[in-house]
């Protein structure tokens, strides 16, 4: 819209130029290409399906008629002829590259037509000088050949920054070590995310993990977080988030926790074998499952919450088990 915005001002501008030099026919086909550089603003800003792409095709061929007729009006003391540069940077604004270039190669050929064709030089109104007929082509050629030079490089560029966004996204919203999600990641999922009744979360936590530590060194904990991670992102069919240290949050907003998903987790972790550098054998580690359920309105930091205290009940009641909520209820009505 910002191109459209600017050919109505210069068609504007040049209108009442040409009304100040009483240019009379030259006067009337600005005026009447300031209208539709109008219409075509309108189009694509208040039409919201097929605006846009309606108005670009219209102005591709308002374009070509216009400078067409500044081609055959054009006279040795003007310069109407040479706003045909302006195409090649302003199409590629407009309609792109392969668009573009098509348009220009219409343009040359009617260049070409004119100015080295018997039929073509009887149609204009004045004879152009055979140096400017024999170098404009090449000039309209050159600003084309520069116009597509730095599109491309603004493409390349955009895409290198458009990998850069990402990654910093990435960085952002993911735990660097797990591949889980961070809090902030979490954060923003939840967000987007529309929950249903039933939402579940589970939080899940590595038992007796401060010994891996201290036993083996933080490196070697760093191996063991990022393989129950792996395994356990590879189970569940939703997003993981690393809570904290060694604990992970598991969200199902949208879909239907499978009922037995917890005990799942809690046995494939259960039959890991964990290959570190600095053990002669595998390692093997188990984890303490809560899990809590909710209704459509609640938030996620209280469905955290009650996950996270059927989670220390698991762990008061020996580690290497699942507590639900509901276990929770049967133990205080025993």
């Amino acid at each position: 819209m910002g191109v459209y915005t600017l050919f109505l001002l210069v068609s504007v501008l040049m209108t009442l130029l040409n009304i100040a030099t009483d240019k009379g026919m030259l006067t009337m086909a600005t005026y009447i290409f300031s209208w539709l550089c109008l219409l075509n603003l309108l189009l694509a800003r208040y039409v919201p399906r097929y605006g846009i792409a309606v108005s670009s095709s219209l102005f591709m061929a308002e374009i070509v008629v216009l400078f067409t007729y500044f081609i055959i009006s054009g006279n040795p003391d003007g310069f109407s002829v040479l706003w045909i540069c302006m195409l090649p940077a302003s199409g590629m604004l407009l309609f792109g590259r392969r668009r573009t270039t098509a348009l220009c190669a219409l343009m040359l050929l009617i260049l070409l037509f004119f100015f080295r064709t018997g039929l073509g030089g009887s149609l204009l109104q004045y004879s152009y000088s055979e140096t400017f007929r024999m170098r404009f082509p090449i000039l309209f050629t050159s600003f084309y050949l520069l116009s597509l030079l730095l599109e491309l490089i603004s493409y390349v560029t955009r895409r290198e920054l458009d990998k850069l966004r990402e990654q910093r996204r990435y960085l952002y919203t993911h735990d660097y070590l797990t591949g889980a999600l961070n809090r902030y990641g979490l954060s923003e999922w939840q967000k987007a995310a529309v929950p249903r009744e039933g939402q579940t979360a589970l939080m899940l936590d590595i038992d007796f993990f401060k010994q891996v530590n201290d036993s083996y060194g933080h490196a070697v904990g760093d191996e063991v977080l990022a393989a129950v991670s792996a395994e356990v992102r590879e189970a569940v069919g939703t997003q993981v988030c690393r809570w904290g240290g060694e604990e992970f949050v598991v969200w199902y907003p949208e879909a239907d926790c499978p009922p037995d998903m917890a005990e799942r987790l809690r046995r494939t972790v259960e039959d890991m074998r964990i290959p570190v550098r600095a053990a002669a054998v595998p390692l093997r580690v188990t984890i303490s499952v809560g899990q809590a359920s909710g209704s459509a309105q609640e938030e996620l930091g209280r469905l955290i919450d009650r996950a996270d205290k059927c989670l220390y009940a698991a762990k008061e009641a020996g580690r290497n088990r699942v507590v639900r909520e509901s276990d929770l209820f049967t133990v205080s009505e025993g």
